[in-house]
């Protein structure tokens, strides 16, 4: 059996669109009681991410390029609550996330 973990191991539970901005924010935190994972999406521009509660900066942290995608699958949910976004240039990003 594989140790991989796949969309289909989860109901979704919830979805919210994020803008990021120049101020870093995170998944909003009531969606995620008994989240085991989530599911993101990049749109208009790249950003930043921690998953270590500290806060991105627009040059410190991954890189999440315009058109990518993030997947969270965390059982403490560790990772789910303690991403950090933040936009990487001058244009605000979208991100589409769906809670599982």
């Amino acid at each position: 059996m594989s140790n991989e973990q796949r969309l289909t191991d989860y109901p979704p539970k919830a979805f919210e669109t994020i803008t990021v901005s120049s101020t870093a924010i995170g998944i909003t935190a009531s969606l995620l009681t008994n989240a085991r994972a989530a599911y993101l999406t990049i749109e208009g521009a790249s950003l930043r991410y921690r998953l270590d509660g500290t806060n991105p900066t627009s040059s410190v942290g991954h890189l999440a390029p315009n058109g990518g995608s993030l997947w969270l699958a965390d059982k403490t949910r560790k990772a789910l609550t303690s991403l950090r976004m933040i936009r990487s240039g001058s244009s605000d990003a979208t991100v589409s996330v769906t809670i599982y």
